[in-house]
């Protein structure tokens, strides 16, 4: 790890609070409240010399608080190594191509990924991330992975906001398909996240707001309303949300993600969904012996794809190279579905997404806008399952726009399985896949941001 981690739990215990130091990037006991002395290597102190100076300094003044004698102390002297700075090193990097497992805590299995994922679905409060992972909840209580943890997420988080970036958090709920206390406190939320945000536009002299979508959007495009600030709204779907559509009268130009299924106004401007470009932006058709199938339910996996493509995919009865992400605690049992002439990877979570897309031929997939966005900019088609529970069944909606893009199919989850197998089949007897590789997109995903940037500039 790091380096040693001071076992101080005996000093917290007595009510002493912990401080940080940055030299051994380690937490140590601060100011005493009780009769306690933290010493050595408990403290912080790794060197042989230092702790014995600072043990029998201590020593003669409890002596002389006991006896009121001046005792003079003679600290042995001591022979001993000099270690160098340690290195900043919280998991082993990942070689090249590869997606192995990195755990950080041994005794409930939670590995890098897990808090990378944690990260992507919003966790930000450290406690939510154990929470959410299990992180430091065995029986060691995390003497062995929480600071591993910690430094994991606060590396991960100066890469996804930046130090120059200022970042607020604020107390609001989801409201669609709650029960009514729920939506008392989303409420109560909503007022307080106005006010707060009100504060931080006024404060930081902020000059346009962007939002984009979902109910966290909802208290911020108000309060630039309120503020008087230029606003702009992004819809990721083929269908505007709610809090697109209550804000859609005070914004100044609506990006959309996709063509939108509703009547296009002057505000509308289809610039795509912003995703990052990579070194490596996309393949064209690949030649090789066994078709090669990226299956993924998104971010926090399909119990429905999950169980029903192996069966599918076993229909077919012809040699296939899968790679299967299962989502975060789905992965057992997923292997043993596939039979053995389909050569198959299953991961809860690839780190590198992007780069599994382009080892693929083609993708089944849900239909999450980003998603469908980040492989048809690839240049990777779709077999696409919507789900079926999605909000205004925006899923459907965005699979559809794929479809009329003549980059992939729709399987619903109400259709039988034989009918799945039967589309799947038809990709990879026909090759179709190698039409959706060379097919040329009027729409660069990968370039939504410049427009959406270029776009608000001129106001």
């Amino acid at each position: 790890s790091g380096f040693w981690t001071p076992t101080i739990h005996l000093a917290s215990q007595s009510g002493n609070k912990t401080k940080f130091k940055d030299e051994i990037d380690a937490f140590i006991p601060s100011e005493s409240k009780q009769k306690e002395t933290t010493l050595g290597s408990a403290n912080g102190i790794f060197t042989l010399e230092e702790t014995l100076k600072t043990s029998f300094e201590k020593g003669s003044e409890l002596s002389k608080q006991i006896t009121n004698k001046e005792n003079k102390v003679s600290v042995p002297t001591t022979v001993e190594k000099t270690s160098s700075k340690h290195d900043k090193f919280w998991c082993v990097p990942l070689p090249e191509g590869k997606n192995y497992k990195r755990f950080l805590d041994f005794q409930n299995d939670v590995a890098v990924s897990d808090i990378q994922l944690a990260l992507r679905e919003g966790y930000r409060s450290i406690e939510h991330v154990k929470r959410y992972t299990t992180l430091g909840m065995a029986t060691d209580q995390g003497r062995t992975s929480n600071l591993n943890g910690l430094q994991l997420v606060s590396d991960i988080e100066n890469k996804v906001v930046p130090n120059n970036i200022k970042f607020l958090t604020i107390p609001m709920r989801g409201f669609r398909g709650k029960g009514l206390i729920f939506k008392v406190f989303s409420l109560l939320g909503l007022t307080a996240s106005i006010f707060k945000s009100i504060f931080y536009l006024k404060k930081n002299k902020i000059d346009y707001v962007v939002c984009f979508g979902g109910y966290i959007s909802l208290p911020v495009g108000l309060s630039a309303w309120i503020c008087r600030k230029p606003l702009f709204l992004h819809e990721q779907n083929a269908i505007m949300g709610t809090s697109n559509n209550l804000l859609k009268r005070f914004s100044k130009i609506i990006f959309l993600g996709f063509s939108i299924n509703e009547q296009v106004t002057k505000k509308m401007m289809l610039v795509g969904n912003p995703i990052k470009q990579s070194k490596e932006s996309s393949l064209g058709t690949q030649r090789h012996e066994s078709p090669k199938i990226y299956v993924t339910g998104g971010s926090q996996g399909s119990e429905f794809i999950n169980k029903n493509i192996p069966i599918a995919l076993n229909a077919l009865n012809i040699p296939l190279e899968v790679r299967h992400q299962s989502g975060n605690g789905k992965s057992i049992g997923v292997k043993e579905l596939y039979s053995s002439n389909i050569s198959v990877e299953v991961e809860e979570f690839y780190d590198l997404p992007h780069d599994v897309i382009l080892w693929s031929d083609f993708i089944i997939s849900r239909a999450g806008a980003l998603s469908l966005s980040e492989a048809i900019s690839l240049k990777r088609g779709l077999v696409i399952i919507p789900l079926p529970s999605a909000i205004d069944n925006h899923q459907l909606l965005n699979a559809k726009n794929i479809v009329s893009l003549d980059m992939g199919l729709i399987h619903e989850e109400s259709q039988a399985i034989e009918s799945l197998t039967q589309k799947l089949q038809k990709v990879i007897e026909a090759k179709i896949y190698e039409q959706w590789s060379n097919k040329e997109s009027n729409l660069d995903h990968f370039q939504a941001a410049a427009r959406m940037l270029s776009s608000i500039l001129k106001f």
